[in-house]
């Protein structure tokens, strides 16, 4: 183990001006928007709600959080996105317009579908954040709680990490709340 430190370990690219509460953000909004592909749900949502708790909530507006989860559902990945485009993806957008998930299907979006909770936390990180989907009668099809704003990033690098090694790792939605990954050998 070596006592050197890559300024790559330390940093990200990505859209500022706070990692934390746009990088990270953006990152889980666009797993679950990836998500709701792969499993097939994408077609069947018609909406899709997120609540910012916490810290995200209290400081979200100021530091482009709603922006970067708008970008981040629309499928943008952080490390290549124009900063332009995501800056006013949320604050520019008119209000129960449509918004494209994961490039691929549009659903209805209004500005309140993200909802501000600053005196609500979460367990385990002032940063955390809620995304549903919603079918047309109104009933969520998948849900996501991120319990740390940079749970997407660290997940996605544990499942490649897994892979080099052999090992796939699955995750599936638990009712009423977050997902939960395992790592199995194939």
């Amino acid at each position: 183990m070596s006592a050197y430190v890559s300024a790559f370990e330390l940093f990200s690219v990505g859209v500022g001006p706070s990692s934390s509460h746009t990088v990270g953000p953006m990152r889980a909004a666009r797993d679950f928007a990836v998500r709701l592909r792969e499993s097939g749900d994408l077609d069947r949502t018609a909406r899709v709600r997120c609540t910012l708790f916490g810290s995200l909530g209290a400081t979200g507006i100021g530091h482009g959080t709603p922006d970067a989860v708008v970008a981040g559902l629309r499928g943008e990945d952080p490390a290549t996105v124009d900063p332009d485009a995501v800056r006013r993806a949320w604050s520019d957008r008119p209000d129960g317009g449509t918004l494209v998930l994961a490039g691929a299907h549009g659903v209805r979006f209004a500005k309140d579908d993200i909802e501000f909770a600053p005196r609500m936390r979460l367990p385990g990180h002032p940063n955390a954040m809620t995304l549903i989907a919603l079918d047309s009668a109104g009933a969520p099809s998948q849900r996501r709680r991120t319990t740390r704003s940079a749970e997407a990033s660290s997940a996605a690098k544990a499942s490649r990490r897994a892979r080099r090694r052999g090992r796939s790792r699955s995750c599936s939605a638990a009712p009423r709340s977050s997902w939960r990954c395992a790592t199995s050998t194939d």
